[in-house]
């Protein structure tokens, strides 16, 4: 290789020393990397803690990601109050209803949606958490760097380590533009699933009271697990 490696192919090389899905992992990482760096600033630096504030903080994952920081939870406190007191000023400012006619009054009951329906999953509509962008960010440039070095280089790699999560292989996929990087890929997964899948009609026959003598192997044992992790990835999404 002439060209230096980058830091995304060094994280990644190292991120494929383990099993799982290692851009899941380096996407990972980056977040909890950048809620270190949001838990000093957002103390000494009003500037940053605007920003934070203005964003609506983060999603319910990395919210309570902040709390597993080590000796954190006052810097924790300082920036949930800041978020806390932008909704109560944002719950003030909407606190008289909008004007409407009569027949507007009646067609909004008409269409007033069923609540014990209705999933919140954001305190504030059109406003990403920076965490997760941050995340996102750093797995899109990771699966970049992994199709660059796969052939000849990382599907070795790739294959042991267990592939790629659903999600980031579909985006792998889809950023495959070369012919030999896209079957490349795509055969690298075939075989790791053909040998889950394998590994899960082990797990479910010997689960049955006719084989429950035969001994579990811990790649059967694992299989549920690992079926999990490649079809919702390796940590929970926003």
């Amino acid at each position: 290789m002439s060209d230096q490696p980058s830091t995304t192919y060094q994280h990644l090389q190292k991120a494929l020393q383990h099993s799982g899905c290692p851009v899941c992992r380096i996407g990972k990482q980056a977040a909890h990397k950048y809620l270190d760096s949001i838990l000093y600033e957002s103390v000494t630096d009003p500037n940053s803690r605007a920003q934070l504030v203005n964003s609506f903080g983060f999603c319910y994952h990395h919210s309570r990601e902040l709390l597993d920081f080590s000796g954190e939870r006052l810097a924790s406190a300082i920036i949930e109050q800041s978020i806390l007191r932008e909704a109560m000023r944002r719950l003030k400012s909407k606190q008289s209803p909008p004007k409407r006619s009569l027949r507007q009054t009646f067609q909004a009951g008409m269409n007033r949606p069923q609540y014990q329906s209705v999933t919140v999953t954001d305190p504030a509509p059109g406003h990403a958490c920076m965490a997760c962008a941050e995340q996102q960010a750093s797995e899109g440039r990771a699966i970049e760097a992994l199709l660059k070095h796969l052939i000849g280089d990382l599907a070795v790699p790739l294959q042991h380590a267990g592939g790629l999560c659903w999600t980031h292989l579909q985006l792998a996929l889809q950023l495959a533009y070369k012919p030999a990087i896209y079957n490349a890929i795509g055969s690298i997964h075939e075989q790791i699933w053909t040998a889950l899948n394998a590994n899960l009609d082990e797990f479910i026959r010997k689960n049955d009271y006719r084989f429950r003598h035969e001994a579990m192997t811990d790649e059967e044992s694992a299989s549920i697990e690992r079926a999990i992790a490649i079809l919702t990835g390796e940590h929970p999404h926003s």
